[in-house]
């Protein structure tokens, strides 16, 4: 499997682990998980192996008078997939992809909905 190939099909399942659950899209919509903290999925053996990445959280920062957060996939040093295990034995924080996105407290769920779909939607279209 290509780079590329590996790095989306970790970002749909990545993405299908999130969409099941109202508490799993607000923590990867959430300012309040520090930097470099996991955003999706939870860490546990299971996720990091079958999944083979994860989505970290970057800074909270202000632009255009709205916060913003940026959201950096990574990959697993345990994953089944080869080729994402052999770009986390090279650097497992490197960035495979990135994407920002705005922090509405105000939001309501169909809109939150609407937003972790396009941060998976931005994850795909700025792979590596």
């Amino acid at each position: 499997m290509s780079g590329k190939r590996a790095v989306k099909d970790a970002i749909d399942k990545i993405q299908n682990w999130t969409m099941k659950s109202k508490g799993r899209i607000n923590t990867l919509l959430s300012s309040t998980v520090a930097p470099g903290g996991r955003a999706a999925p939870t860490k546990t053996v299971k996720n990091d192996t079958e999944i083979g990445a994860r989505v970290d959280n970057g800074q909270v920062y202000e632009r255009d008078g709205q916060l913003v957060k940026s959201i950096y996939l990574q990959p697993n040093k345990n994953a089944s997939n080869k080729t994402l295990k052999k770009l986390a034995d090279q650097d497992s924080h490197q960035n495979l992809s990135w994407t920002e996105v705005p922090i509405d407290l105000e939001a309501d769920e169909k809109k939150k909905k609407k937003m972790a779909d396009k941060v998976f939607e931005d994850l795909r279209r700025n792979a590596k």
